[in-house]
């Protein structure tokens, strides 16, 4: 006898079926798909933005990491520069056999041979780190630029003593330049005098201005730039100090107005470097930093501008100092034949000076 078949309900899996074709037909897998498709592209871009914002953020750090190397190592080589120069000199004074009739005014005699040579026509720059500095071929000094413009016309002597404010350099200019033969002289103070009382640089701006015009008066009878100082990046300046900074430029600033006012009242012409570059950096939107490399002394793009400043004012106020219409003081070597006739104008030569 046949087994009676069992019977099997269809319903449900109809009716799941029925709901599964009307969910497609309505399209709302699609939707689904397309939200997720939209979601994942919101946060895919999401990602993307933040590791571009990463990859800034790390560009950045290492900039300041290798600007700050830089700095340290600059800042480095300046210091070990003075303390090995100091410890030269100690030496010597220690291995330097006493004398009683010892005057301390000898450090400052000149050792050039009055009788060796005949000079050049000279260009004297007198100031402080901001002039010393600017034999810094590295950085495109200011004075390395002068020389190298004047070559063969003019001998370019530079007097920047770092470090030095107005009051010292009042006392121990005379010792160390001679009046003979200077064509022209730069003086640029200030950035010192500037430092906050009661610091060891620092000269209230009345007597500021009163060594200034003394220091000018020394080099009477030669032409004269006065120069301002530049101004202070305070923030990079600032970052060189655990504590406050020395100095800023709001204070340097009356400085800078004291040698423009100098400058009116003794008719010199004035190369006004705190304008200049204080405009430069307004009309450009670029900070100080792109000109000081410290805050306080010129970078290669500060030294540029101070000595086409200079050079302006050369042509401006002084124009038979202008070096393209000077001709070279000692024979160039298309101008003789042979050694007779170069040592007859270098004959004529000797005697011109």
């Amino acid at each position: 006898m046949a087994r009676p078949v069992a019977q099997i309900d269809w319903t449900p899996a109809t009716q799941a079926n029925e709901a599964a074709a009307q969910y497609v037909q309505t399209g709302a897998v699609d939707d689904e798909l397309q939200e997720t498709e939209a979601q994942i592209a919101r946060a895919t871009h999401e990602l993307e933005v933040r590791l571009d914002a990463i990859h800034v953020d790390m560009h950045k750090a290492h900039e300041s990491h290798k600007h700050a190397r830089s700095t340290c190592a600059r800042i480095r080589s300046d210091v070990g520069f003075v303390f090995d120069a100091r410890r030269e000199r100690a030496q010597a004074m220690a291995t330097r056999p006493a004398r009683k009739d010892h005057d301390p005014t000898l450090y400052y005699t000149r050792t050039m041979d009055p009788q060796a040579t005949h000079q050049l026509p000279q260009i004297v720059c007198i100031g402080d780190s901001l002039t010393q500095h600017g034999w810094d071929v590295g950085k495109r000094g200011w004075t390395a630029q002068l020389a190298q413009t004047y070559l063969r016309r003019m001998d370019v002597v530079n007097r920047g003593l770092s470090g030095f404010n107005t009051r010292w350099a009042k006392h121990t200019v005379p010792r160390i330049i001679s009046t003979q033969n200077i064509r022209l002289v730069c003086i640029l103070f200030g950035s010192n005098d500037a430092q906050f009382a009661p610091g060891k640089y620092h000269v209230p701006v009345d007597e500021f201005t009163d060594n200034l015009r003394d220091i000018t008066r020394m080099v009477a009878g030669a032409r004269v730039l006065l120069v301002t100082p530049p101004p202070v990046a305070d923030r990079l300046y600032e970052s060189l100090f655990e504590g406050p900074a020395d100095r800023c430029c709001e204070g340097t600033r009356l400085y800078a107005d004291a040698v423009r006012t100098l400058a009116e009242e003794l008719r010199i012409p004035c190369v006004d470097l705190w304008t200049a570059m204080e405009t430069t950096a307004t009309s450009t939107n670029t900070p100080l930093d792109s000109f000081l490399w410290d805050g306080l002394h010129l970078n290669a793009n500060g030294n540029d501008l101070l000595f086409n400043l200079l050079l302006q004012a050369i042509k401006s106020n002084y124009p038979e100092l202008n070096p393209d219409s000077m001709p070279f003081v000692v024979p160039g070597h298309l101008d003789f034949a042979n050694l007779d006739e170069l040592t007859h104008m270098l004959a004529h030569f000797t005697k011109s000076q």
